[in-house]
């Protein structure tokens, strides 16, 4: 008996070890998988090109947004303006255009003088006269008389103090120029607008505000943002985290939520007054912004065409695009301070002034944006580049 358990003993030694069988795993069908894959793929394609369209379109979205929201909830709206939350709208923006600065792009800029004049005199010099036309068209064409006087206000400002910049980059145009542009037509704009609106706006209104309290509004809410946004970046912190690429972002978004603050509050405003927005009112607002915008980017354009900012043609292209767009545009922020300061314009007429200014702005980036995509589907110049 010992001899057969030793002999089973030594067969079974010698027998290779058998893994556990394990269950079948029931598999689908190949044709059920494919159906499945094919199911899914439109619903993730379709979200995710919704997401791209909102993150290209994220400005006038936003500001569309903020709008509607204001006119149809104007509660929140009305508290909040109660409260001066409008001036925060533009100490926010001009913050993060300081913190955003680079003074490196700065010096790249000043090595290109003459685009910098050009842009400047384009802006705050040529541009405005627009308001003296828009003043002078007859009162049975423009009514209310408020929708003349705020489109003439946004005439004089400055430039806008980021989607210029923004649709700049994505055209690869010139960002250096663009940041300079901004930063020195918002400090300049400071002690120019003042003067500008007493001969744009005539006698019928140059005396209902005072410059020096203009002035005054001007420097605490842009210069003094605007440096503050600059004496951040000593802070190595700050300097650290902006440096990070999605950052950045996250700061244009703040950038473009600011900005909305203007439409939700106006709007708001006017809303709880009772104003009627007729579709007279709408279509005579929209008409005002898409004739003055395309006025000054027809102007800048033509003038552009005929003047050498480079003898490099592909970097001449790209400066000429930061121009055309910073030249051509006007910031909201602005504006809305200064319709604020005039005292003619109290109540409901300081929001129906807003109203033209609010249609404009949209109305730029609409339409710039479109620019933008057609330079870009014309090859950013570069065929042009490679013949010169």
């Amino acid at each position: 008996g010992w001899a057969r358990s030793s002999a089973s003993l030594r067969h079974a030694s010698h027998q290779p070890l058998q893994p556990p069988r394990r269950a079948p795993i029931a598999r689908a069908p190949a044709h059920a998988v494919v159906l499945a894959a094919a199911s899914s793929s439109p619903s993730r394609s379709s979200s995710s090109s919704i997401l791209s369209f909102i993150d290209s379109n994220f400005i006038p979205l936003a500001l569309l947004t903020a709008a509607a929201f204001g006119w149809f909830v104007p509660t929140p709206g009305t508290v909040a303006h109660s409260y001066s939350v409008q001036k925060l709208s533009t100490i926010g923006q001009f913050v993060i255009s300081g913190v955003v600065l680079q003074a490196s792009q700065v010096v790249s800029a000043l090595k290109s003088p003459f685009p910098i004049i050009y842009g400047v005199l384009s802006i705050l010099f040529v541009t405005p006269l627009l308001g003296i036309l828009v003043m002078s068209l007859p009162d049975a064409l423009i009514q209310p008389f408020e929708f003349k006087v705020g489109m003439a206000v946004f005439c004089c400002v400055p430039t806008t103090l980021s989607s210029c910049v923004a649709l700049t980059n994505q055209c690869d145009g010139n960002g250096a120029v663009a940041l300079m542009l901004v930063v020195l037509t918002a400090v300049l704009g400071v002690f120019t607008i003042p003067t500008l609106l007493g001969f744009v706006l005539g006698s019928s209104l140059a005396p209902t505000f005072d410059k020096l309290q203009l002035l005054k509004a001007l420097v605490l809410t842009v210069l003094c943002p605007l440096f503050v946004g600059l004496s951040l970046q000593r802070i190595r912190l700050v300097e650290a985290w902006k440096g990070v690429g999605r950052n950045r972002k996250r700061l244009s978004r703040l950038s473009t939520m600011f900005l909305c603050i203007t439409p939700w509050l106006q709007l708001s405003v006017a809303s709880s007054a009772s104003l009627q927005l007729t579709p007279r009112l709408v279509a005579t607002g929209v008409g005002l912004g898409i004739g003055v915008h395309c006025a000054m980017l027809a102007f800048n354009m033509v003038v552009t065409e005929f003047v050498r900012f480079s003898r490099r043609y592909e970097e001449h292209v790209a400066i000429r695009k930061a121009v055309v767009l910073c030249a051509s545009e006007k910031t909201l922020p602005v504006a809305v301070t200064v319709i604020g300061q005039l005292g003619v314009l109290g109540g409901g007429g300081g929001a129906l002034a807003i109203l033209p200014c609010i249609f404009g702005h949209l109305i730029q980036t609409v339409i710039d944006s479109a620019v933008v995509g057609w330079w870009n589907g014309n090859g950013n110049g570069r065929r042009g580049a490679a013949k010169s």
